[in-house]
């Protein structure tokens, strides 16, 4: 499931994944509720109709400035495809690998469960014009890239009452889907299985910490925008009811409400394939694989 990759965060993590599910409950709510929800626009672009391999890479114009993007496609559930963004100044931003992951996901048995496979969104930066894409690992067909226009807020002033400097809140915080802008519409797109409605579990039994293997260098103001992105491709590109995660940490150790159905009840996620019931899902957004986690962020997950 994109945009999470659980090999290495397992190791790096597990002394705290008891201690995430305390984001369900006693945490702070921030800011003050967003009354007109930014727009979000999505191009979907299909780069092969056939089967491609290591080696296959395209060049896409994109019509409007994008900020994020993620890749679908059949075939192998392990491939990996690279993403990067030119910037206005015409720079190429740095590669983004996208991976699959088999076991990441809604249930099979989940209404929401899609056969085509998919990974991503990755933060590019701002107003992107042309988007580079390459298979890295695998074999897919009917390739597609998805670029994601989320309008990312600038660092001041912040119109989702959060705040905009790099420095760890001294508390555990929690944004709320509307103060980082979450469309509740997009939860009854009319896709197969979705009825805008969450499902829940008897209770919450443990925690699993993903990260989203994104960019590590975004801005405070970034990140509503950047969770839009990932909502916006997990119901309008993947498919599925809603954005996948129960709750987000960013590196600066703030706290973001994910799926909707309430922060203190036991809300059925869509990351983790067959363990999805009876857990909360939890992804520090960054890329972990690269990088240490932040010291806020970690902090964030044990407080």
């Amino acid at each position: 499931m994109s945009p999470c990759r659980m090999s290495s965060v397992r190791e790096m993590l597990a002394r705290t994944v008891a201690c995430a599910v305390i984001m369900s409950v006693g945490i702070s709510v921030v800011g003050t509720p967003q009354r007109d929800r930014p727009k979000v626009q999505g191009e979907d672009h299909l780069l092969a109709s056939g089967s491609v391999g290591v080696g296959f890479g395209e060049r896409t114009d994109v019509e409007a400035g994008v900020e994020m993007a993620g890749v679908t496609w059949d075939g192998d559930a392990d491939a990996v495809i690279a993403v990067r963004g030119l910037t206005p100044d015409g720079t190429w931003s740095a590669w983004s690998e996208l991976v699959g992951e088999a076991d990441e996901g809604p249930d099979r048995a989940s209404p929401e469960h899609r056969a085509r496979r998919g990974a991503g969104p990755a933060w590019l930066g701002h107003d992107m014009r042309e988007v580079e894409t390459r298979v890295v690992s695998g074999r897919v067909s009917g390739l597609e890239m998805h670029a994601i226009d989320t309008e990312a807020v600038t660092e001041s002033p912040s119109p989702f009452g959060l705040a905009t400097t790099n420095a760890a809140p001294s508390s555990p915080l929690l944004v709320t889907r509307a103060q980082w802008g979450a469309d509740e519409s997009w939860r009854n797109l009319g896709n197969p299985g979705c009825d805008g409605q969450p499902r829940y579990a008897s209770n919450v039994q443990f925690s699993v910490v993903h990260h989203t293997a994104d960019s590590n260098d975004y801005s405070a103001a970034d990140v509503p925008a950047l969770l839009r992105g990932i909502y916006y491709f997990h119901t309008h590109d993947r498919g599925w009811c809603d954005v996948a995660y129960n709750f987000f940490i960013d590196r600066f150790g703030r706290g973001f409400e994910g799926r909707a159905g309430g922060i203190d009840q036991a809300v059925i996620g869509g990351h983790t394939g067959g363990f999805n019931t009876g857990s909360t899902g939890v992804a520090v957004i960054g890329n972990f694989d690269t990088a240490s986690v932040p010291d806020a962020a970690y902090s964030a997950l044990r407080s």
